[in-house]
């Protein structure tokens, strides 16, 4: 679907496979459902490969609906520039995102996340999602969300993530207000500005939550030519916090 002709109804992959899906593109909207306003679930893409210039994810590349997305997988390489996520790009609106998981290679530039890589005020509840894969990108980089408001409840990260600003386990950046409850990361995670094993920049609350992976401080490409390590806001939990955290613990190393 197309932001004309989008997908309006109910796909109901019932935990099949679909796989060797190969989409190398320089346009928007790419995935293999590219712009959707229904409903999809049971979902899984394998062994395919899904480029595109902004607005990609290896299920869905932007999502704009009132009902829901269950039990979505990727497996596959996701490659893109702005809003990247390895099930959805962009997620505009929907009720609930639930029981989604990105065990493939997710790259971009800016938000930039395992399963969604932006998700608007819209999208009500992010609960139970994971990511096992590797994300990499510049700004709003997150295991399981690059960019994202409203409640990321219970979801998990055990994969590398590396990012230049804003950049975490679970979340690269959400704003004020956002909720981030019951949620883990084991993974490496490593970046120059407010990087945290949990959430790298947040203006919500984080509670119950914990991290056990390495966290990273890494110096800019002009601070390693001079021999020095320029990182900052970098923490177990949040590297920069105008919220409050509640109920959360840091077990893994952080340096920077």
């Amino acid at each position: 679907g197309s932001s004309t002709t989008p997908y309006a109804g109910v796909f109901r992959g019932v935990q099949h496979r679909i796989s060797h899906v190969y989409i190398n593109s320089t346009d928007d909207y790419q995935g293999l459902f590219g712009y959707v306003t229904g409903t999809v679930t049971g979902c899984t893409v394998k062994e395919s490969y899904v480029k595109g210039k902004d607005y990609v994810g290896g299920v869905i590349g932007y999502l704009k609906s009132t009902g829901e997305i269950l039990f979505c997988e990727n497996l596959s390489s996701v490659n893109g520039e702005m809003y990247v996520g390895g099930v959805i790009g962009y997620a505009h609106s929907a009720s609930l995102i639930n029981e989604c998981a990105n065990d493939g290679s997710v790259v971009g530039t800016e938000n930039v996340g395992g399963v969604i890589g932006y998700a608007s005020y819209a999208v009500e509840v992010i609960v139970n999602c994971e990511n096992n894969g590797r994300i990499s990108g510049e700004e709003c980089v997150g295991g399981v969300i690059g960019w994202g408001d409203g409640t990321i409840q219970g979801c998990t990260n055990s994969g590398i993530i590396s990012g230049t600003r804003y950049v975490g386990g679970v979340a690269g950046s959400v704003v004020n207000g956002t909720k981030i409850l019951n949620c883990s990361s084991k993974g490496i995670v490593s970046g120059t500005s407010r990087v945290g094993g949990v959430v790298g920049d947040t203006g919500g609350t984080v509670e119950n939550s914990y991290n056990l992976g390495i966290v990273e401080g890494v110096a800019s490409a002009e601070a390693q030519a001079q021999g020095i390590n320029d990182s900052e806001d970098v923490g177990g939990i949040v590297g920069y916090l105008l919220g409050t955290v509640n109920k959360c613990y840091n077990d893994g190393p952080v340096t920077g």
